[in-house]
């Protein structure tokens, strides 16, 4: 799903969650009230307050899950997805208990020091336990999958599970407060609608994330960041607890804090309101900030802070103006404690607007994961509205409290306004400092009439009619300012706006996914930056074009290089390849490589003569991707096949960089992946004369879905973690078909760690089968002798049938040799290989894609449905010889092989069966 859409989701759940919210904040306080008092409505506030604070247990575990995931779910890494959330479950395991235990001795010490007369002790000790056993429920249930979502965008699920919360809680509310049934009573069976959270949570991950998998090795590093953010989280809870806790303990007053908690009803249901246009966007911009796109985050970026400077100036505008006429008519005919409170209403909505204008700025600390850089100016907030509102509460009371938060508030903005353009946007302060001071001369403007025409409505929907008029001209206030300064700006905002039908995949005419090999030029061409590429559900990316950005210029469909306009002729092409078989020297060489270690040889030459080579390697979790190397230690990370796709992020501006700089390069990848360098760099008018482009002999590329999976599946058995991993190990008779995994891991009965190896060739069988390759695999334009590149590398499969005499069993390459250029570069290396001139006749054989494609089996469809509904364990008992099923249709397709190939009819055997020599390739 793309930002905008998986913004769109986002805030059209939210917007209903925060209306339903809205609406029980409004009833339920107002039942509390009339059925059972001020009293009871301010203990329960009161209580509620302690037990947030109990939250500090988690210790910032939520928004350090959140920034670990980003990066993980961004490249389809379940490996990284599953050991965080491990981390998590079980961190939060240990923070549900501390927890528990805080409830346990709040139950014991709240009514002790705090009486009621309403109330018994031992009710008011049970009362903390039912409450406190709904905040613990979070950490036991809902912690894990919440973080998950917000990572990956989908917070809109979560809004969907809160709606069906909040609306059984309230109508459990309204129904037994009607019968008068006990407080506690009451609250004790409100529990119900929290496990009804927990479950459609529950259940939408576990269809959703079929990988998750919390019993692997926690990756307790990657949440090294929880003690930093539990600043922040402490900033949060000062903000809407500090009132609460002090009126509770300096002035032992529940009819006042239930006088606060009306006019925080208010202020909550504004904030809440707000928050429908930033809802999912944290996540959004960690996405960004985790893939380097600098260009795109200060665009969106600035277009964010303005229109939402914009949509707070409108929302709290309008409430400074009604939030008093509200409040008299919420409390009418309530008389156990005094609501009306002018200056106290005043006071809280400047607060909100104080608290909401840093909000930009605080989602991208979020975002960035800046929680330690931010500590101390965070502990320097909640001190200031701890200590100033605690001196001034015995003189000024509720109001001296709340001018504690104002000020603590005016002090963060002002902060936060000059630390994100230094450490995060690289934006001038300037331009932020110029919209906040727009932001009070809108709302002085929209309260300024209303100084002098006073509001007395007389019912809500009066009330309701007055508050819509005030917002229409709050909202011409804003439309004419805007005309005024950043009009363009402002334009841009409603393009986007209009354009907010989402991004669309774009993918080159005919329409289809095997119309696109992921190559990712489009992305890096794009002068614009309206172009990012996406995993699909397979983890193959995919671009997404933005239409609130893209102008249209088509460079990206210039660049493809699957277009259908694409040109093939590369200038120096040799009028047939020259093939040749060829193995290097040195045999230390030839057993670190797949084959007969031709690209260590090309690559060494360019190295040795100051040059940068471009070739895939894995990553820390086991990713494949596109790296550059100056060293031949660097380099060496390159060798080896891998059947995975790689990604070539920044890839292709560093290599414009290197050949600007006069530098040789040798770029080493699919033929694909070589066709869009080259349309990448022509409209550059890049010098290519130092460029060396070699392309192997391309198999096609499997799923990162299967990939990772796959991983899992060998962590979860073996119960530890993978630290190598070889497609093809030469520790094979023959270099044959075999994976080599090494792995530490801590088997029941043994102590410490130990490494592990073993051979496989179960994800061989699906690769080699046609069910998990990419779909433009299948239609590859590739696929013959005549490659877009110098040179082509490949097994030389066959070997020992055409030149016996050449083959040592320590593995051949197979070289075509397709442009002046590259037959440069062979006479470059003759000295360290050995070689003999061969034909395409004698290598055509055994590698049919340099004749045709890999065929896509007729059961892909069939093991992905599979795969998705059931799991990899099935599909790979069902497809692969691990399974006993598999192996006995196997056994007897031998056998029945077998017996007509001595009956001579062979063809009609391998027609029957299926019967075809496949074998991997470089």
């Amino acid at each position: 799903m793309s930002r905008t859409k998986a913004f769109l989701y986002n805030t059209a759940a939210t917007a209903l969650m925060q209306l339903v919210t809205l609406l029980a904040g409004l009833i339920t306080p107002r039942v509390l009230l009339t059925a059972y008092g001020s009293e009871i409505n301010g203990l329960v506030t009161s209580v509620s307050q302690f037990i947030a604070y109990f939250n500090l247990a988690e210790a910032g575990l939520a928004g350090a899950a959140v920034y670990a995931l980003y990066r993980p779910l961004a490249e389809q890494n379940h490996q990284a997805v599953n050991g965080i959330v491990a981390a998590a479950k079980k961190f939060y395991t240990q923070s549900g208990y501390l927890f528990l235990a805080l409830t346990a001795g709040l139950a014991i010490l709240y009514p002790i020091y705090i009486r009621s007369e309403t109330l018994p002790f031992s009710m008011i000790g049970l009362l903390v336990l039912i409450l406190g056993t709904n905040g613990a429920m979070e950490f036991f249930t809902l912690a894990k999958y919440r973080v998950l979502l917000t990572a990956d965008q989908k917070t809109y699920v979560i809004a969907a599970a809160t709606t069906a919360e909040i609306v059984l809680s309230t109508v459990v509310i309204v129904t037994l407060a009607f019968w008068r049934v006990p407080i506690v009573g009451l609250r004790a069976v409100c529990l119900c609608a929290l496990f009804l959270r927990s479950a459609i949570l529950w259940r939408y991950c576990k269809r959703r994330y079929r990988f998750l998998n919390d019993r692997v090795p926690p990756d307790n590093k990657s949440l090294n960041k929880r003690w930093d953010a539990m600043f922040l989280q402490i900033l949060g809870m000062v903000h809407t607890g500090t009132p609460v806790i002090l009126l509770t303990l300096l002035l032992k007053d529940l009819k006042l804090v239930s006088v606060f908690s009306v006019y925080n009803m208010v202020l909550t249901g504004i904030g809440g309101l707000v928050g429908i246009f930033i809802s999912g966007l944290s996540a959004s911009f960690g996405d960004v900030i985790a893939r380097g796109e600098l260009p795109t985050l200060q665009k969106a970026y600035r277009e964010f802070e303005m229109a939402y400077y914009a949509i707070i100036s409108l929302m709290y505008g309008v409430t400074f103006v009604m939030i008093m006429p509200f409040v008299q008519l919420y409390t009418a005919g309530i008389s156990d404690a005094h609501y009306n409170m002018p200056l106290v209403g005043f006071l809280m909505v400047l607060n909100g607007l104080l608290f909401n204008i840093k909000t930009p700025q605080g989602m991208l600390v979020i975002s960035a994961g800046l929680y330690r850089e931010t500590r101390y100016q965070t502990v320097t907030q909640g001190l200031i509205a701890v200590t100033v509102g605690a001196a001034l509460a015995p003189v000024f009371g509720l109001p001296g409290i709340i001018l504690g938060s104002v000020v603590s508030n005016i002090y963060r903005d002002l902060d936060l306004m000059f630390f994100i353009p230094r450490q995060v946007t690289k934006l001038p302060v300037q331009k932020t400092a110029k919209r906040i001071l727009l932001v009070f001369v809108r709302v002085g403007l929209i309260i300024l009439p209303f100084t002098m025409i006073k509001l007395n409505p007389a019912h809500l929907s009066s009330w309701g009619l007055m508050t819509c008029l005030t917002a229409l001209y709050a909202a011409l206030v804003i439309a004419i300012t805007a005309l005024f300064i950043e009009r363009e700006e402002h334009r841009h905002i409603l393009k986007r706006i209009r354009n907010l039908k989402g991004a669309t995949i774009m993918i080159t005419k005919p329409q289809g996914k095997e119309n696109c090999c992921g190559c990712g030029a489009c992305q890096a061409v794009c002068p614009h930056h309206a172009v990012t590429l996406r995993p699909d559900e397979k983890g193959f990316l995919y671009p997404e074009v933005s239409t609130a950005l893209c102008v249209g210029c088509r460079a990206c469909v210039r660049t493809c290089p699957l277009d259908a306009a694409a040109e093939r002729e590369i200038s120096g092409r040799l009028t047939e390849p020259t093939v040749y078989a060829a193995k290097h020297r040195d045999s230390a060489v030839r057993r670190s490589s797949t084959s007969g270690g031709m690209f260590t040889a090309l690559s060494d030459v360019v190295l040795e003569k100051g040059g940068s080579v471009y070739g895939a390697c894995f990553d820390d979790n086991f990713n494949v991707c596109h790296r550059r190397a100056v060293t031949k230690q660097a380099r060496d990370a390159f060798k080896g096949s891998k059947y995975v796709q790689s990604t070539l992020i920044n890839v292709y501006w560093e290599v414009e960089k290197d050949l600007n700089q006069g530098r040789t390069v040798l770029f080493t990848g699919t033929p694909c992946q070589t066709s869009a360098l080259m349309r990448f760099l022509t409209p550059h008018a890049v010098k290519t004369e130092r460029l060396f482009m070699c392309d192997l002999v391309c198999h096609g590329v499997t799923s990162p879905v299967i990939w990772q999976a796959y991983l899992a599946f060998l962590m979860k058995k073996f119960k530890g973690r993978v630290t190598a991993a070889a497609f093809r190990s030469k520790e094979l008779s023959n270099g044959g078909i075999g994976m080599k995994i090494h792995f530490f891991s801590t088997l029941r009965g043994r102590k410490g760690s130990y490494q592990k190896s073993f051979l496989t060739d179960v994800f061989f069988r699906l690769y080699l089968d046609g069910l998990i390759l990419r779909e433009s695999c299948h239609r590859c334009r590739f696929a013959g002798t005549t490659r877009p590149s110098d040179i082509t590398i490949g097994d030389f499969w066959g070997i020992e049938t055409s030149k016996p005499e050449f083959d040592d069993g320590g593995g051949v390459s197979l070289v075509l040799v397709q442009t002046e250029k590259g037959k440069a570069l062979f006479e470059a290396v003759r000295d360290r290989i050995d070689f003999e001139k061969s034909n395409l006749t004698e290598c055509l054989p055994r590698q049919p894609q340099l004749k045709s494609p890999s065929e896509r089996s007729s059961k892909a469809d069939i093991f992905w449905e599979e795969f998705f509904s059931r799991g990899f364990s099935y599909v790979l008992k069902k497809y692969t010889p691990a399974g006993w099923r598999f192996s006995m249709k196997k056994r007897i397709e031998n056998s029945a092989y077998a017996l007509l190939k001595a009956l001579h009819l062979v063809s009609f055997a391998k027609k029957i069966l299926g019967r075809e020599e496949k074998e991997p390739d470089d």
